[in-house]
């Protein structure tokens, strides 16, 4: 198989021969070899593609996890490879750093698309949601041991469709409580959210593990549903993802497809308690946790800290983002970046934008009294002396208990404004 690529985290279309895709076609593909393999790196991605006569196909895409000289390995993101006839989309195709921007009808297709190309983000967007399509129309029936009852799971939406999951509730209860050390914080942000709303896009799922790419999220949320998958002896049809959820046949309001957590799943997640304590704290919040309707209603919503803003601070954090409190209706959703400061409505949206704080922490937070660095350490203020953050239950040992890359621009932009403040006060004092 023939891929190739240079530098991580960038996204190339690659070539295959036809007589691979044939080979290939319905199989969960996670490897290329040869020559042309060599030089992939952990974070870049492949869109697979093929020809023969007039027409170009689309495969599949793999997000490789590691390579070496003359091979490259990572995970399929749409399940097992298909045969897709681009048709009249392979004229909308737009390439970046190559002699030709699009493809020519006046030049055969397969001498233009032999070297490597380089797709612009909107490409990328319409293979994309080709390959989203194709997996959602292509879910098959998954394998169930012939000693166990099948518990099936209804889609909802304009297609419904049953799939069968080969495990009882209690099995994935029982898998979910075997894996517990070895979920990860972000995965388990993940599954929180997941489980809070039923029907996400990975690129929201990606959001509350702190991620910026969804690709990330389907690495670590696939490593968490392939852990999942092993300890219940199950081999999902293609993604692992297939193991907890199954694809929605209604799109979100960017267009994405979303996956949509299986019943047994939710039951089995409920039995747990893990998220006993979120879902009070989002039901004891004013608001509903569906979006609203326009981005005035959202805006108002979190200004006050209710609404989706708040409900998607306590999916990630699930508790005090310092001390671990979770009482319900006593935590705050507090911003990090002020909500005046903020340069756009999406950062006053930002969940990432936000720590989940008991009361004291929030309005030290607000007042510019505390602020942490990039490793979570608290920084304290002058102004506070050792009576009153004894009284305030705040210690130079007080820490963030994680902290995303993504939220590393609002918590610089927070120490910035604090120093300032403290600078001011310093030369006041002074004088």
């Amino acid at each position: 198989m023939k891929a190739s690529g240079e530098s991580a985290g960038r996204t190339y279309l690659v070539l295959w021969k036809w007589s691979e895709a044939e080979r290939i076609n319905g199989s969960v593909i996670t490897r290329g070899e040869g020559s042309h393999s060599g030089g992939l790196r952990k974070g870049d991605r492949i869109f697979v593609w093929a020809t023969t006569g007039d027409e170009l196909y689309i495969l599949g895409a793999i997000q490789v996890e590691r390579g070496g000289r003359d091979w490259a390995e990572g995970q399929s993101l749409y399940g097992p490879f298909q045969i897709v006839p681009l048709k009249n989309l392979k004229w909308r195709l737009r390439f970046q750093n190559s002699v030709s921007e699009k493809l020519s009808h006046d030049k055969p297709i397969a001498w233009q698309v032999r070297a490597r190309r380089q797709p612009t983000p909107e490409t990328i967007g319409l293979l994309e949601k080709l390959l989203s399509d194709n997996a959602g129309s292509v879910v098959k029936q998954s394998r169930r041991r012939v000693d166990e009852p099948k518990i099936t799971t209804r889609v909802k939406g304009k297609r419904k469709k049953i799939i069968e999951k080969p495990f009882t509730i209690e099995q994935m209860k029982s898998a979910l409580i075997a894996i517990r050390p070895e979920i990860a914080e972000p995965q388990m942000s993940m599954l929180r959210g997941h489980y809070l709303y039923r029907v996400l896009s990975m690129g929201r799922i990606a959001k509350f593990g702190g991620y910026s790419y969804y690709g990330a999220a389907n690495l670590q949320y696939g490593k968490l549903c392939g852990r999942i998958a092993r300890e219940l002896g199950y081999r999902p049809t293609g993604s692992q993802t297939y193991t907890i959820a199954s694809v929605s046949p209604d799109r979100d309001k960017k267009g994405e497809f979303q996956w949509q957590m299986d019943n047994v799943v939710v039951k089995a997640l409920e039995r747990t308690a893990w998220f006993s304590q979120v879902v009070k704290q989002v039901a004891e919040s004013s608001e509903p946790i569906e979006i609203a309707e326009t981005e005035r209603d959202t805006l108002i919503q979190a200004r006050i800290g209710q609404g989706t803003f708040r409900t998607n601070v306590i999916v990630l954090w699930g508790s005090c983002a310092v001390t671990g409190c979770s009482m319900p209706g006593v935590l705050i959703a507090s911003h990090i970046v002020p909500w005046a400061k903020c340069a756009t409505n999406e950062e006053r949206l930002d969940p990432l934008n936000g720590l989940l704080l008991t009361p004291n922490l929030d309005k030290l937070l607000d007042q510019f009294l505390i602020s942490f660095k990039s490793d979570g350490a608290i920084l304290l203020s002058n102004e506070l002396s050792v009576e009153e953050r004894a009284a305030l239950g705040v210690t130079e040992r007080s820490r963030l208990r994680f902290v995303r890359p993504a939220m590393l621009p609002y918590l610089k932009r927070h120490r910035d404004l604090f120093s300032r403040k403290q600078k001011i006060k310093s030369t006041a004092t002074r004088e």
